[in-house]
């Protein structure tokens, strides 16, 4: 698996479970490769400030309307 495939992987992941074998490719290329496990890591932490900004304006725009 090259990067290119990795990255695909990573981001198909957070929209279905991914195949056993494409788990399994998945996690042997990222103990190899730094950069797809950085790559991983960024999309972990905007996945969580993108939600975390969504509660934020949502509990604003409640308060907004009372």
């Amino acid at each position: 698996m090259n990067c290119k495939q990795s990255t695909r992987l990573l981001s198909e992941a957070l929209d279905r479970p991914l195949k056993g074998s494409e788990t399994l490719r998945l996690r042997l290329h990222l103990i190899t490769c730094r950069g797809c496990r950085n790559y991983k890591a960024q999309m972990g932490f905007l996945r969580e400030a993108c939600s975390a900004l969504r509660e934020k304006t949502e509990k604003t725009e409640k308060m907004e309307d009372t």
